[in-house]
């Protein structure tokens, strides 16, 4: 079966509460979603509360974590291929 997803409206709303209520819990929170539309596109949705400059902060961490990980899978695919030759 086919999976269904909220509408976008729902959507927003449920992220918002799911941030508020982990919010309680910790200084700082954001959350990032990313889901499909009906017509096979997709949109995002932030949500966030608490220090901004702690959100700020670990959306960078989250990016330099990322783009670190890329490099050394790409250096490391490079030095396969030398292997093989």
């Amino acid at each position: 079966m086919p999976k269904t997803y909220p509408q976008k409206e729902e959507l927003i709303k449920i992220v918002k509460r799911a941030s508020e209520d982990i919010g309680e819990h910790v200084d700082a929170v954001e959350i990032l979603v990313s889901t499909q539309e009906d017509g096979g596109g997709t949109y995002h949705i932030f949500s966030g509360c608490g220090n901004w400059y702690a959100r700020k902060g670990m959306a960078v961490a989250f990016l330099e974590k990322a783009k670190a990980r890329n490099s050394a899978y790409e250096i490391a695919m490079a030095l396969g291929d030398e292997d093989d030759e």
